[in-house]
C-alpha cells in the first residue's frame, strides 16, 4: 500500500510497523512516535470524530516540532473488516488476551 500521503517524508516502499488498532485518541502514537522516529506507526480507530481528532492532533505537533511526529499517522477504518488489506501476511503481531480471559478461551495458565 502507498503510505505516502500519511507519511510524506518517509522513503517510498517502507512498511508500516506498528499499527495501533482502535488507537482512542491517539496517546499511544504520540507517547511512541519521539521514541521511535524511524519507525512509521499508524493507529487505527473506527469513529470518525475521534479519528479526525487524532489526525488533527498529530498534524498539530508536526507544526510544533518541525520534522517531528512525521512517522505517525491515523486512519478511519474498521479493522475487524480492512485489516488484511492493509498489511501483508505476517507483518501484523496481536498481543496474548489477558490472564483474565484465558479461561473463557480455553486457555490454561502456566
Amino acid at each position: 500500500m502507498d503510505w505516502s500521503t500519511h507519511f510524506p517524508t518517509a522513503a517510498a516502499g517502507k512498511p508500516v510497523e506498528i499499527a495501533d488498532i482502535g488507537c482512542g485518541f491517539g496517546g499511544l502514537l504520540v507517547a511512541l512516535a519521539p521514541r521511535l522516529p524511524d519507525t512509521l506507526m499508524l493507529g487505527l480507530e473506527i469513529r470518525l470524530q475521534v479519528a479526525e481528532y487524532v489526525r488533527e492532533r498529530i498534524l498539530a505537533l508536526r507544526l510544533q516540532q518541525p520534522g517531528g511526529f512525521a512517522n505517525a499517522s491515523v486512519l478511519r477504518a474498521n479493522a475487524m473488516k480492512f485489516l488484511p488489506n492493509l498489511f501483508g501476511k505476517g507483518q501484523v503481531c496481536l498481543p496474548p488476551p489477558p490472564p483474565n480471559r484465558w479461561e473463557h478461551l480455553g486457555l490454561t495458565r502456566g
